[in-house]
Order: structure tokens, then C-alpha cells, then sequence
């Protein structure tokens, strides 16, 4: 037997395989990266590989991630959790295309982050001023 070849033994039959010489490679899966990853040496045996690369017209919306996690943990959960899924929705409509309809869901991101922090300010008043009330009138009298 040839050392080129490969001989594959499957319930009981033997079935030759094809040269290894004749064998195509694999396919390149790095095709499908971005420009910023794209390597320039092509894989031995095959062609450079072929890169989409896809360019936004238009810069990306503000990310208000950072403010939306923020104002989740120490503000008001309900609300920030509605910022932070704006804010993804965002991203997303960004990368399918849709400017316009991702600069309103990070503008939506924006407004929500606010309505946390006014939520939580406003709690938090609240707290300091049952506190108040309560260590000033309600202990002494006890």
C-alpha cells in the first residue's frame, strides 16, 4: 500500500480513501472577520481569503451602557434595566442599519438612565426624611 493513501476500515469492509495529495483543504472560516482581524498570509494551499468588510456611513450613537448600569445599581433597578435594554437596542439597530432608529433607542437609553437617577434621589429622600421624623419624634417619646 501506497503511503499517500489511507485505508479507512468500516464494519468490515475496507474502502479506500481518496491521495492525500488530492484532498482539498478545509474551508477558511477567518473570511468572515472583521477588516481589523483579517490576517494577510493565506493558509497553505489555498487562495487569500476573501474579507466582506462592511462600512457605517454614519458614527455610532452615544453608548449609554456605562450610566445604565450604573444607575441600575445604585438608583432604581426597574428603570435601568429598561436603559440597559435600550441602550442594546441601540447597538443592534446601529448594526443592521438603522441610524436613525438607533440614535432614537440611545436616546431613549439617555432618558431612562435619567428617570433612574431621579427615582433613586428621590427614594433616597424619602428614607433620610422617615428617618428624620422618625429618630427625632417617635424614639423620644418611647
Amino acid at each position: 500500500m501506497d503511503d499517500k493513501q489511507e485505508l479507512i476500515k468500516k464494519e468490515g469492509s475496507t474502502v479506500t480513501a481518496l491521495p492525500l495529495s488530492k484532498r482539498t483543504p478545509p474551508p477558511d472560516y477567518r473570511a468572515c472577520q472583521s477588516e481589523t482581524m483579517q490576517s494577510t498570509e493565506p493558509i497553505a494551499g489555498s487562495s487569500p481569503p476573501e474579507v466582506m468588510i462592511i462600512r457605517h456611513p454614519q458614527d455610532p450613537p452615544k453608548d449609554y451602557l456605562i450610566w445604565a448600569v450604573l444607575a441600575t445599581i445604585f438608583c432604581c433597578p426597574v428603570c435601568g434595566i429598561v436603559a440597559i435594554v435600550k441602550n442594546s437596542e441601540a447597538k443592534t439597530m446601529y448594526a443592521i442599519g438603522n441610524y436613525s432608529g438607533a440614535e432614537m433607542a440611545a436616546q431613549n437609553a439617555k432618558k431612562w438612565s435619567k428617570w433612574s437617577l431621579i427615582a433613586g434621589l428621590i427614594i433616597l429622600a424619602l428614607v433620610i426624611i422617615f428617618y428624620t421624623v422618625f429618630l427625632t419624634v417617635i424614639v423620644p417619646s418611647m
